[in-house]
């Protein structure tokens, strides 16, 4: 219940491509048309289906954690309001919780994780693609907010983080855009 498109239109004024950790920003990663897992459609009937096949057909209530800390960076307050549009269309009630940068940082979005619903961060760049994928991709990630523990993809992880030659890496870390790109443990 997520719907990309209007993310980019409206907070990004057409120029992103939110598609989480399954998207690095390098030259050599897949782009979003390389990954068909991201292409699903925003499908507001077909998210009520998938809720009632989990016995959520009459939608629940959830919440997301923020930190106003971010407030002046470009778009998250923007984005997060957004997205509590898409989620209610759908049948989910999202509320904001505010938490204190400082607390926030020490116990939400790193470990111990302290909270139960949608935790929503900004966007980050890293100058070598590991902090991307080792911070939320591996169980012992310090950003691992969706709790990731894939055998398959922490064995991908850390192989590249081994791999000296960079098209072998390369071909390691596409490896692990398609898998997240499948299973979409981040939006």
């Amino acid at each position: 219940l997520y719907n990309r498109n209007a993310e980019v239109a409206s907070v990004h004024l057409g120029d992103a491509d939110p598609y989480g950790t399954a998207l690095l920003p390098y030259p050599d990663a897949l782009k979003p048309k390389d990954l068909p897992d991201m292409q699903r459609k925003y499908d507001v009937a077909e998210a009520k289906k998938l809720l009632a096949a989990a016995g959520l057909g009459n939608g629940f209530k959830t919440t997301i954690d923020i930190t106003p800390q971010y407030f002046t960076n470009s778009g998250y307050q923007d984005s997060v309001e957004r997205m509590i549009g898409d989620l209610k269309a759908g049948g989910i009630e999202a509320t904001i919780k505010t938490t204190e940068y400082g607390v926030w940082i020490a116990s939400v979005y790193r470990p111990p994780f302290n909270f139960d619903g949608i935790l929503w961060g900004p966007g980050r760049y890293y100058a070598d693609p590991d902090p991307y994928v080792a911070y939320w991709l591996h169980p012992k990630g310090i950003a691992n907010q969706s709790r990731v523990n894939d055998p398959a993809m922490t064995a991908l992880v850390e192989k590249q983080a081994t791999q000296i030659n960079p098209k072998e890496r390369w071909e390691t870390l596409k490896e692990i855009q398609r898998v997240e790109a499948k299973n979409t443990w981040y939006l």
